[in-house]
């Protein structure tokens, strides 16, 4: 199998996986009413949630990556690029999916969130007229500083420890 397509073929499982885990959390802390905490919170989870699942996945997916490039006598890309591809390919793969599913199927939870925010963003001088904005934006693209972080963080973290995996069993 093409590298490239194995490495887009897991960052859209990724993908899949972080959108289900996020909203179904969102769903059900909207059905309980969001405080202004649990929307601070919420936006710090998102950026969490995203460190582990990539962290783990990320894990089981190089190790067996890497496991299979010892067994066909292949060299397996450098990690850096292994990171470049994951990094894009499940950014990508996010952004896609969350658009679609804000244009085809819901687009109450991220309305749900910029109306929670209003409060907090026309407190600090922020106009209306941006509050609406962030009403129309999916709910990835309005967390998605927290998400790249998140992103940053935990691949790495994954090409180090499927390496020493690796190792520890030679």
């Amino acid at each position: 199998m093409n590298v490239y397509l194995r490495f887009l073929s897991y960052s859209i499982f990724l993908a899949i996986g972080f959108l289900v885990v996020t909203y179904g959390i969102c769903y059900n802390m909207i059905s309980n009413g969001l405080s202004n905490f649990e929307l601070t919170m919420f936006s710090l989870m998102i950026g969490l949630i995203f460190l582990v699942i990539s962290f783990i996945s990320s894990t089981v997916f190089l190790y067996k990556y890497k496991k299979d490039c010892i067994n066909q006598r292949i060299i397996a890309l450098k990690g850096f690029y292994q990171f470049g591809l994951i990094l894009c390919f499940s950014l990508f793969s996010i952004i896609i999916l969350d658009a679609l599913y804000f244009e085809f199927i819901d687009k109450s939870v991220p309305k749900t969130f910029a109306d929670s925010m209003s409060d907090i963003l026309l407190k600090g001088g922020q106009s209306e007229e941006a509050v609406n904005g962030l009403a129309q934006l999916p709910l990835m693209l309005q967390n998605g500083i927290i998400v790249f972080i998140g992103a940053i963080i935990g691949i790495p973290f994954a090409i180090i420890v499927s390496s020493s995996f690796i190792k520890m069993q030679d």
